[in-house]
């Protein structure tokens, strides 16, 4: 449950206007070139409120507010619409439609909001127009509300410009704490830790180092990166975001060791660690087995069965379990050690409480894995039957 705002003080208002009035639902979206190739026609806007102004269009909204900078003496005032947008998490949207958001400052809903908003900018006694897109093109669940403000408020006084994109930010933390949601702030550190831990978990795990692959991986964890470039077009660094148009984090804010220049280090110290927690000996050593027995039936399958024993008794023994079929044809013909047969299988606490068939039936207990290995194979390779 969070809320992001953002403010721009800009030029272009009646192109703005024109853009959240008439904004339809695009498709086929090209990375390469960050833009939709295909326009559906669907319109994803509708008017939620206005003040000061009578014009239908987005032409006419426009040429009333600078009828009104002209009338109170800016005409010299070149950045005279103010650009906001509200746009609340998606776990909070179906109650701000019903009005029905349970915060700790009472119930709200979407107009409440809007109007807290407003009020903490500084621009409620403003000519407004305010639009809601009911989707984004990547999630139909996205509500959002964009607002044109005349800069010129209805007394005829300026409104301060300065930091404006600053302003909302505090404002958007303001409302959260004053509503009891996250912040902008805490919802930042969060998400940047789940992108760092996916993709330090994501590279350790690359069979070799590929900027490429990383990028793919990470895709398939639902991860995304948009490289950027210096104006000589060379790859200057990358920003990750999670989903499809979550908030772009550059990777230096997110874990300086993954930047361009470190990235390979990292992964080389990385991966040596991935294989080394991942070995079947420290998997066992984790699952804390000391000993391991396998054996033959006469129906000619393979049971394995582990103990945190030193010297087990027949109750200190795990339940068997049975041998895959490629776990029992690699045993046989030596491709694959008792250990990594072990690890597969008991790699958490294990419950000792004895095992089927008497200690004879099984071959051997283990009491030195390398010595068991050694043994095992040297007894396959004589042809011995085991």
């Amino acid at each position: 449950m969070s809320l992001v705002c953002k403010a721009a003080c800009i030029s272009y208002g009646r192109v703005a206007m024109e853009y959240a009035k008439n904004r339809t639902l695009k498709e086929d979206y090209d990375p390469e070139k960050n833009a939709y190739a295909k326009d559906t026609g669907i319109l994803i806007a509708d008017e939620f409120d206005r003040k000061g102004l009578k014009g239908v269009t987005a032409d006419e909204c426009w040429h009333e507010m600078q009828q009104w900078k002209r009338r109170t003496g800016h005409d010299d005032i070149k950045l005279d619409c103010f650009w906001l947008t509200i746009a609340p998490s998606e776990d909070i949207i179906d109650k701000l439609d019903e009005g029905e958001l349970e915060t700790s400052a009472g119930t709200i809903g979407w107009k409440e909001l809007y109007d807290d908003f407003l009020r903490e900018m500084g621009m409620a006694n403003a000519m407004r127009l305010g639009i809601m897109h009911d989707r984004t093109e990547r999630n139909d669940k996205r509500k959002h509300i964009h607002i044109a403000v005349s800069r010129i408020d209805l007394n005829g006084n300026v409104i301060e410009n300065h930091n404006i994109a600053a302003k909302a930010k505090k404002v958007a933390e303001k409302l959260s704490k004053k509503y009891g949601l996250e912040t902008a702030e805490e919802i930042g550190k969060e998400k940047k830790d789940i992108i760092k831990n996916i993709a330090r978990d994501v590279l350790s795990r690359l069979p070799e180092y590929s900027f490429e692959e990383y990028k793919e991986a990470l895709a398939k964890r639902g991860i995304n990166i948009e490289t950027y470039a210096d104006k000589k077009g060379n790859v200057k660094g990358y920003r990750m975001f999670l989903g499809e148009e979550g908030f772009k984090y550059k990777i230096s804010d997110v874990d300086r060791s993954l930047t361009f220049g470190r990235i390979e280090a990292t992964y080389k110290r990385l991966h040596e660690q991935y294989i080394r927690s991942n070995s079947p000996e420290e998997k066992l050593k984790q699952a804390g087995i000391r000993r391991a027995a396998i054996r033959k039936s006469q129906d000619g399958n393979y049971y394995i069965r582990v103990s945190t024993k030193d010297n087990p008794g027949s109750r200190n023994w795990s339940k068997e379990v049975k041998l895959t079929d490629n776990e029992r044809i690699g045993y046989v013909k030596g491709k694959m050690s008792l250990k990594a047969i072990a690890a597969n299988h008991f790699t958490k606490a294990i419950s000792q409480s004895g095992s089927r068939g008497a200690n004879r039936e099984w071959e051997i207990n283990l009491s030195n894995w390398d010595d068991f290995d050694d043994e095992m194979s040297q007894k396959r390779k004589n042809g011995i039957s085991m």
